[in-house]
Parts: structure tokens; sequence; C-alpha cells
């Protein structure tokens, strides 16, 4: 029962992430605020047996497993359709013409002569690769910080790949990580949780300020995604 309810609260604590690293609405509802605090306090728990920080690193990776791979896909996708967007004839601004065919009423009136109308701004026009944009900002943000707490726990508890394995694999390996005791963390291992710009989603015009941070987040991404996002899931992983 102690076992099961402290990993119904890890559960708690992982689960927004999920939603936060999805495709579209999920991810562009999610509050990374929540994101940040629930990656800082995971950070901070007095693990006080190693199957709790080895539990919370199964739970990490497969999530990660599940999502970290599509989501670098789709934040480099909607960098290419932004950009793309930007340097398409007319991507300057302005109003966008339409030519509208001759249409006749019901009675075979003629409505109009086949005129080019103003139909939208490009502000509006562009609102759609906008909020893909932001929402692959945050879906990355989200990523970018699993990522960065599970590299932490690696470093804070030891916990090296195959010490992993084995106590996903259960039996013995598992039930001697539950009977041994958690040894003092490394004090000069920190989080950096705030190496990250929670906003960068929040105008997906301001381009300077995003550059830099898309940039950083696919080159954060790149390194780590291939030492931490494995091919296979791990054995007996259960999600959250």
């Amino acid at each position: 029962p102690v076992a099961q309810l402290k990993n119904k609260f890890l559960s708690a604590l992982v689960r927004p992430f999920d939603a936060a690293m999805s495709k579209g609405a999920g991810a562009l509802s999610s509050d990374l605020g929540q994101i940040w605090f629930n990656a800082s306090l995971l950070a901070s728990l007095p693990f006080r047996r190693m199957d709790e920080p080895l539990g919370l690193q199964l739970m990490l990776a497969t999530l990660l497993h599940r999502r970290a791979e599509a989501v670098a896909a789709e934040l480099k996708d909607a960098i290419a359709v932004f950009e793309a967007r930007d340097s398409a004839p007319g991507g300057a601004g302005g109003d966008v013409a339409t030519h509208v065919p001759p249409q006749e009423d019901c009675m075979g009136r003629s409505q109009n002569s086949g005129e080019l109308l103003p139909t939208m701004r490009k502000s509006e026009q562009r609102a759609g690769s906008s909020q893909q944009l932001a929402a692959a900002t945050k879906a990355g943000t989200a990523v970018s910080l699993l990522l960065l707490l599970r590299k932490y726990l690696r470093d804070a508890y030891k916990l090296d790949e195959t010490r992993v394995v084995l106590f996903s694999s259960g039996g013995t390996a598992r039930k001697s990580e539950e009977q041994r005791s958690v040894a003092t963390k490394d004090p000069n291992v920190l989080p950096n949780m705030n190496v990250l710009d929670l906003e960068a989603h929040a105008d997906c015009s301001l381009k300077v300020r995003l550059h830099r941070f898309w940039r950083s987040l696919l080159c954060l991404l790149l390194s780590l995604c291939p030492r931490f996002c494995s091919s296979t899931p791990p054995v007996a992983a259960q999600s959250p």
C-alpha cells in the first residue's frame, strides 16, 4: 500500500507533462508555470529509499520515449512553416486580395463582376501558424524541463541506465533497491530549471527573442534525446 501511494503521488506530479507535450490545443492550454513548479518539486523531494528516485526516473523515461521525438519534429516543422510564411510574397504585411467569381441571385441577376475583394488581413492569415508555433514551443519547453529533471536525478542519485533497466525488470533488483537507503545528494548538482524562458511562446511575432530560444531548445533536445530517450521503452515500464 505504501509503495502504491508513493507511485500515485509521483504520477500525479508527472501527469501534467503528458498533456503539455501533446500536439495542438493540449500543449497550447498547458500551464508552464505549473509544469515548472512540478519539476522543481520533484527535484526537491526528500527521497529515503532508492526505489523512489528510480521509480520516478522510470516514469520520466517512459514519457520521454512516447513524446520527445514527436515534439522535437513538431517544433522543427512549426519553425519552418513560420519562417516560410514570412518569406512568401506579400509576407511583410497588408491585406490579402482574393478573386471572387461572378455570382447570380435566385432570379439570375448578376451580383458582382468577378472583382478582387480584400478578404483577410495578414495577421488573421498568420494566426494558424503562430498558434502552431506557440503550441510547439510550449511542448518543447515541457520536454526540456523533463530532460533537465531526468539529468538532475541521474547525477544527484548516481542513476545510470543499467541500474534503471534492472529496476524496471522487477525481481531481486527491485527488491534490493527498495531496501537501500538514499545516500546524501551531491550538493554541487543543481536542477538548473531556470535556464528556460517559460514566456517565449507568448508572442510569436518577437522573432529575435524566439530565434535564439528555438535554436538553443533544439540543440538541447538533440543533445539530450539520444541519451535519455532510448529507441526502446524500459522493460515493465508504467506510464503515469
